[in-house]
């Protein structure tokens, strides 16, 4: 379950999103971050982090980019009694002229 949800963020271009969570059950579930329903992992440049006794997730975005990281974000919960989700969203602003 979740027992603090991630929150929507609002970065300008080529800024870091920062994506915070904290998780619990019983086994710990396993962390899945999506965007745009699609799987995000270190090959995309995230970096994914999950402290398995505090149940602190943290999801890190950098450089992020208008075309590639606008959308919605979700954080997927599974273990063997089931899944939970939450979804929120990654605004990107233009970078200033």
């Amino acid at each position: 379950e979740f027992l603090a949800k991630p929150t929507t963020q609002e970065v300008q271009q080529g800024e870091t999103a920062v994506f915070e969570t904290k998780v619990d059950g019983y086994p710990i579930p396993k962390v899945i971050w999506l965007l745009n329903g699609k799987p995000l992992t270190p090959k995309d440049g995230a970096q994914i982090e999950m402290n398995a006794p505090t149940g602190d997730a943290k999801l890190t975005i950098p450089k992020v980019d208008l075309q590639q990281h606008a959308g919605s974000v979700t954080c997927r919960l599974e273990n063997v009694h089931g899944s939970q989700e939450e979804t929120v969203h990654l605004n990107v602003l233009a970078a200033p002229l």
